[in-house]
């Protein structure tokens, strides 16, 4: 069974922003996590992502690449306003997913690259 990961803004403007420090990293995580894990991440991270590169780092392109390759690939967008108002509990127990799973994906994927330097 693959791993559930929960995928974080920073690990997504590492991605697509050259000048982060994670950059590399990222890229080289990328296709260890696609083979062998489901990711998942909410719509406020894909809004937060899109705000960051098309304000913060002044790249509208960058952000269009970025939705791009979100609506390609593989990850599950969560709706975080189910999972507040409760909803999330029908949806989980039909695929097979739950808060608890992703949130221990999420520090799963943090213990992959290791304490903080």
């Amino acid at each position: 069974m693959k791993e559930r990961i929960f995928i974080g803004t920073g690990f997504r403007i590492a991605l697509f922003d050259k000048r982060d420090t994670n950059h590399f990293f990222a890229k080289d995580a990328l296709g260890s996590l696609l083979r062998n894990s489901h990711l998942y991440m909410s719509d406020f991270i894909l809004f937060e992502t899109l705000t960051y590169l098309n304000c913060s780092v002044k790249r509208h392109d960058i952000a269009v690449r970025f939705l791009t390759e979100i609506r390609k690939s593989p990850v599950t967008i969560l709706a975080v306003e189910n999972i507040i108002f409760g909803k999330w509990d029908m949806n989980a127990k039909s695929s097979g997913i739950d808060l608890i799973s992703i949130l221990e994906g999420y520090r799963s994927f943090f213990s992959l690259r290791g304490p903080a330097s």
